[in-house]
């Protein structure tokens, strides 16, 4: 119990491994990464997205906005400038990972660590990349079989989980110039779902 227990708080943001991570079971392993990329809550030296953002896309999910896209909740309002913002900081964090994982695979197609085990090169991947984006710390045993480049994406990983995908995108915005302010475009409309 004390193992499960701390099991569950370890991959939001401590990196201490109590329990072998490569002897997780599948389904632990993705209750595992699931914990990894959501992280802690905010204001906290913990990584992944926040909790406080994945329950803010929940609440946009299944609640939905009113007519300015505010969620109401409580008697409070949460802006749909908030929703955007949670909405951007989860895709960028998903783009990194999945850019991240794929590299890594094409590099290491040729690793023998995954020779013999259950899960196989790809899953161990997913949790070295997951762990790292969000500044976990803990491990497989995969990463020190790495080659460079795939070791280097790993640093660059961790890189943006500790300063932040959002904070790392605005960094990088171009912003265009206008003459006459901000330019209002023509509504889209598009039909999603």
């Amino acid at each position: 119990i004390m193992n499960s227990f701390f099991q569950s708080i370890t991959p939001r943001t401590a990196g201490f491994a109590t329990i072998d991570q490569a002897q997780l079971t599948s389904s632990s392993r993705v209750v595992t990464d699931i914990l990894m990329f959501i992280g802690g809550s905010p204001s906290s030296v913990a990584g992944g997205v926040k909790t406080t953002t994945i329950f803010i896309l929940l609440l946009s999910a299944f609640k939905g906005g009113n007519s300015k896209g505010d969620i109401v909740l409580h008697k409070k309002s949460i802006s749909n400038r908030t929703v955007q913002r949670a909405l951007r900081i989860v895709a960028l964090a998903c783009i990194y990972a999945i850019i991240g994982i794929i590299a890594i695979c094409v590099i290491e197609k040729n690793n023998a660590f995954a020779a013999g085990k259950p899960f196989g090169l790809s899953s161990a991947v997913i949790f070295e990349v997951l762990s790292a984006i969000s500044t976990v710390g803990v491990t497989l045993g995969l990463t020190p079989t790495l080659a460079v480049a795939s070791k280097l994406i790993i640093v660059a990983l961790m890189f943006i989980g500790r300063v932040g995908s959002l904070t790392l995108a605005f960094a990088i915005k171009i912003k265009p110039k206008d003459a006459y302010g901000q330019i209002k475009y023509p509504d889209a409309k598009i039909v999603v779902g």
